[in-house]
């Protein structure tokens, strides 16, 4: 609200600065609470592609801070998924704020893929960048608990140990490849 009707360049910039702090708290805390909550078993079903155009409604605004270009591929009609919506989009949110600070400032990309494989009964969620993608070294230890490789301050090291978390307790599977970047495959089984 504020950074609608202020106009003051320096007051603006301050007002970015608070809000990307106050996000990076939000997202550390939400992260820890998610690290330490008991699991409990999913009984409830929701539509992945109404999830993924929810986080991008408070996204898109962030990519373009980057010049960061959002692209989306979702297959319509997709059955339901077994899981919350809740729970879905704090899987898509980490996956968007590692694909958002893996892409160079410049010529950013992100893609935002759905598909459905009926014989395997699963929907395909996948978020893939055009940056540096995923160490070799570090691919066997990318979900552990406190794992980064962001430099100090910029990471927690629990987004994809939350994520992880999340998909096993959705029954769910998570694979990690480079392809141009880094590309992020979570298998979700229909409900």
């Amino acid at each position: 609200i504020l950074m609608t009707e202020i106009r003051d360049d320096q007051s603006l910039a301050d007002l970015e600065v608070i809000a990307r702090h106050t996000c990076q708290a939000q997202r550390v805390l939400q992260n820890l609470l998610n690290f330490a909550r008991p699991k409990t078993l999913a009984t409830e079903t929701c539509q992945i592609n109404a999830v993924i155009s929810s986080v991008i409604k408070v996204f898109r605004l962030q990519a373009g801070t980057k010049s960061a270009e959002l692209h989306l591929d979702l297959v319509d009609d997709l059955p339901d998924v077994g899981g919350d919506a809740t729970t879905l989009e704090q899987i898509m949110t980490n996956l968007w704020l590692n694909a958002f600070d893996a892409v160079p400032r410049e010529n950013g990309h992100i893609w935002i893929r759905t598909a459905y494989d009926n014989d395997a009964g699963e929907v395909l969620l996948q978020v893939a960048d055009n940056g540096p993608g995923v160490p070799e070294q570090d691919m066997e230890n990318i979900f552990d608990p406190f794992f980064t490789t962001k430099d100090v301050g910029q990471g927690t090291g629990l987004g994809l140990a939350v994520v992880y978390g999340l998909t096993e307790e959705l029954g769910a599977r998570i694979e990690v490849e480079n392809k141009n970047g880094a590309v992020f495959s979570v298998y979700l089984p229909i409900a």
